[in-house]
């Protein structure tokens, strides 16, 4: 109970009041001078030249594995041009607001779905990228004070089935791939016999119990995940990587995923609050800078996206996240908006 509710209230509270907080809006109209039409292109090429050097160096798993049941995802990626090309990824989508070109960010869109998700086996970023769409799909309707009607209102919908549908298409292909049986019904006893509501299951209800595991965890005292990005900063790679091995294998039958809260009292135990309370009013903090004009809620609407997933973990202050924010708000500050 101290955990699971004082901890949310704890969050929602800061987090609402990092949201509201009272200052001068600054403009900066006049350090708007990269044209956004020739941003997107360019950086949408690297992008593309970086994903080919990862090919070319390690390939990728649904071309080279064909087991894909235990894919260790690190064996996949290039130190640093794999998370550069991350980071361009999350900054072309909070640019999106700005470029109104359909056809572009459709074909950019599917492009990211192939190489971030389907080619790596990894469902959670094609959930997140169509969470981030529809967050800000509705930001955009907010800002432009256009009403929700019907139609919208089937869109989303077709989104939602969309996402859970692609989360346990991949699971079970993940899963049985190689000639393996599995079945997410049997994992988890369940009595439903729904592959979607199964993985659903699997990945929210389960979570509290792996949760329950890091009461018996001695904290660490130390603010690990906020100081996580500045400890990647100095090129610390390989400390994070042992860091996060570590405490994957916490879990329940393979199930590792833990809720935000589990970083937090990994840190602190029964005084996790010290960390959680700033966390969540940065995280407002940086919610109210996009929140009034149209030019920033791609930044709103990327926050609204990991706070949705923060009950399967706080991706936030990972590394590649948090440096992707960074970016989306620094380039967001020099583009000018499409005329078209």
């Amino acid at each position: 109970m101290y955990f699971y509710f004082i901890g949310a209230l704890f969050f929602i509270l800061f987090l609402y009041l990092g949201d509201n907080v009272k200052f001068k809006r600054i403009s900066n109209t006049h350090v708007s001078f990269i044209n956004v039409n020739k941003c997107i292109w360019i950086f949408w090429c690297i992008y593309l030249v970086l994903k080919i050097v990862i090919w070319r160096k390690v390939g990728y798993a649904l071309l080279t594995v064909e087991n894909t049941r235990y894919i260790n995802g690190s064996d996949f990626t290039v130190s640093g041009v794999s998370g550069i090309s991350f980071v361009i990824m999350w900054m072309l989508l909070m640019l999106f607001p700005n470029y109104y070109n359909k056809k572009i960010k459709s074909i950019i869109i599917i492009s990211f779905i192939i190489f971030e998700s389907i080619l790596n086996v990894n469902r959670g970023n094609i959930i997140r990228i169509f969470l981030y769409l529809a967050f800000l799909f509705l930001l955009e309707r907010k800002v432009s004070h256009k009403v929700i009607d019907k139609k919208t209102i089937i869109m989303l919908s077709i989104t939602c089935f969309l996402i859970f549908l692609a989360f346990s298409v991949f699971g079970n292909y993940r899963q049985t791939s190689g000639g393996n049986f599995f079945s997410v019904k049997l994992f988890l006893n369940g009595r439903v016999d729904n592959d979607i509501l199964n993985w659903i299951y699997a990945y929210t209800a389960i979570n509290f119990d792996v949760l329950k595991l890091y009461y018996n965890v001695s904290p660490l005292y130390i603010p690990t995940q906020i100081m996580m990005p500045f400890i990647r900063l100095i090129n610390n790679y390989i400390n994070i990587e042992s860091y996060y091995s570590y405490f994957s294998n916490i879990g329940i039958g393979g199930m590792n995923a833990s809720t935000f809260l589990s970083d937090t009292i990994r840190d602190f135990g029964m005084l996790y609050f010290i960390e959680l309370i700033p966390m969540a009013f940065i995280i407002g903090i940086i919610s109210n800078f996009g929140k009034k004009k149209k030019k920033f809620i791609g930044i709103r609407a990327f926050l609204f996206m990991n706070i949705s997933v923060m009950i399967f973990g706080n991706y936030l202050f990972s590394p590649s996240y948090f440096f992707s924010l960074i970016a989306g708000i620094m380039i967001n500050l020099v583009v000018k908006e499409s005329i078209y």
